[in-house]
């Protein structure tokens, strides 16, 4: 068994005895459709946004969203998703980089059967400890805390951070959710006995535009998607930080 392994087995037994978990919390089934957008289009797209019939207005205050994804060894993961498998799940713990410090961290499982996507979230009481230099010290030290279990993860690995800032967005009928994710980086996790928080290669300069809504709306996003020429396409982050990082040489 390899050293990293060990590392790894370590941090589940860690996360077993020490960190609290409530049961998960189930999203709505919804549609999600991307488009990259060029950094020298983003400005015209924003106005579009504006002027829009359905009047997008900011939501939320945006923030910084972390999310460290877990895999197999062979990547099937990956593969399900470059292979466009119907049905197929990614695993991360997922955390925020707030005005009042880092978020609690949620481990959470996303799903996807063909067009539509729901997540299981796992809310714990441990935040990223970022200047640890094990696996088996990922969090930081509460006490008290009541025993957990992620039987999902036993057999997958850390494999890539992701990080980028999220602008939020919402129609007037708070049908339809827009995000807008920019300054997009990868950090590589894949066979490293400790955690990088530090070493990272940025994404290009695009930024990522998603449209979330029912199924029930997807007459409704039509008309959108015309008036903003939003041309959805296949993007994932963990697969783009996976290529970035040469892993699909493996």
């Amino acid at each position: 068994m390899s050293s990293t392994v060990c590392f790894w087995k370590v941090l589940i037994l860690t996360l077993n005895r020490s960190i609290r978990i409530d049961p998960p919390k189930t999203t709505p089934k919804r549609v999600e459709l991307k488009q990259e957008i060029n950094g020298d289009a983003l400005p015209f797209f924003l106005r579009k946004i504006a002027i829009n019939s359905l009047f997008f207005q900011k939501k939320y205050p945006n923030r910084v969203i972390n999310s460290i994804y877990f895999d197999t060894h062979s990547l099937s993961t990956f593969d399900d998703s470059v292979s466009g498998n119907q049905i197929r799940k990614k695993h991360r713990i997922r955390w925020y980089d707030e005005h009042s410090g880092k978020s609690k961290v949620t481990y959470e499982i996303k799903c996807k059967d063909s067009q539509l996507s729901w997540k299981y979230l796992y809310k714990t009481s441990h935040r990223i400890n970022a200047e640890t230099s094990r696996w088996g010290n990922l969090f930081d030290n509460e006490k008290g805390l009541k025993d957990l279990n992620f039987p999902t993860l036993l057999n997958l690995h850390p494999i890539t951070l992701v990080s980028y800032e999220r602008s939020y967005f919402e129609s007037w009928n708070k049908k339809i959710r827009m995000t807008l994710d920019s300054k997009i980086s990868f950090r590589n996790q894949r066979l490293l006995t400790k955690p990088n928080f530090k070493i990272f290669s940025y994404h290009t300069r695009s930024s990522i535009v998603e449209l979330k809504f029912s199924e029930e709306d997807l007459d409704l996003v039509k008309e959108v998607q015309k008036i903003l020429k939003f041309k959805p396409q296949r993007f994932s982050k963990y697969c783009e930080s996976v290529t970035a990082n040469n892993y699909s040489a493996r």
